[in-house]
């Protein structure tokens, strides 16, 4: 199946088969540094069929609720390992099919910048990268680590666009459902609970991979996502040990490295044992 992001599926939209996708792997090469341009080429991780649809509406584009689609993806940085990233950029799509995907250059720079078409609040979407990505991308492989995939990149355009708050508020707003095995519940909780470590102050050290063009496809439709990637290519490989859980009234005000502990015992408790 081909999928086309980060424009949406939506009754009236001439493209309908247009649809977004947030999150793509970036590799900072360790002893390189920050380039001024570097070839980013992105593959999906683990097939398009990863990726979660779900229904939301950012006012920046949408008219009404619209169909997205997001999760996580893999690419590489002038040909180095990949690392997992998400999508900081709802105005431009890139096109994807199967297990590849486009090469563009991208200008790494501090996401305390993210400005310009991208909404802004770069250091709140690195505190959120930081802190969550890593888990995510240790999970194992399967629908729970799709669905949270898919969450924190909500979560992610939620802090870029509103400072974070209630996702059914503001300028990108996603709705619950009744329906609890729904993957549009599970993705609006799973949102809302990485939402409820950021207070609207933290900051990450994370980079903001900006598109160097921004051209328009064969469709006219503008191309080329910005993206978050790591700052330290190893940040993501070295998790620390597991920690027993705290009791629920110390978890909930827990932030920064108690608030990673927290949800990586949370994810364990819910992933069914091999």
């Amino acid at each position: 199946m081909d999928y086309q992001g980060p424009l949406k599926t939506s009754r009236s939209r001439l493209f309908p088969k247009l649809v977004l996708f947030g999150g793509l792997a970036v590799f900072l090469q360790s002893g390189v540094g920050v380039r001024a341009s570097s070839m980013l080429s992105m593959s999906v991780k683990g097939g398009a069929e990863n990726l979660q649809r779900f229904t939301a509406e950012f006012t920046g584009l949408d008219s009404a609720p619209t169909t997205y689609y997001a999760g996580t993806f893999t690419a590489s940085l002038n040909g180095g390992p990949s690392f997992d990233s998400y999508c900081v950029d709802l105005y431009h799509t890139d096109f994807v099919s199967g297990t590849s995907g486009p090469s563009y250059l991208v200008n790494p720079v501090p996401i305390a910048d993210l400005t310009s078409g991208s909404g802004g609040n770069g250091s709140g979407v690195g505190y959120l990268y930081d802190q969550f990505a890593p888990v995510v991308a240790a999970m194992s492989p399967g629908q729970a680590q799709n669905i949270d995939g898919a969450a924190l990149q909500v979560a992610i355009w939620k802090v870029e666009y509103d400072n974070g708050g209630p996702l059914t508020t503001g300028n990108f707003t996603v709705r619950d459902s009744s329906n609890p095995s729904s993957v549009q519940h599970q993705i609006f909780q799973e949102a809302t609970y990485f939402l409820s470590f950021y207070n609207g102050t933290q900051s990450g050290d994370a980079l903001w991979l900006a598109a160097l063009t921004h051209p328009l496809s064969k469709s006219g439709v503008p191309i080329n996502q910005d993206l978050i990637g790591p700052v330290d290519p190893g940040s993501q490989a070295q998790l620390p040990p597991l920690a027993a859980p705290e009791p629920a009234t110390i978890i909930s005000g827990a932030l920064g490295a108690l608030g990673l502990l927290a949800y990586r015992w949370r994810v364990r408790r819910r992933r069914p044992e091999a």
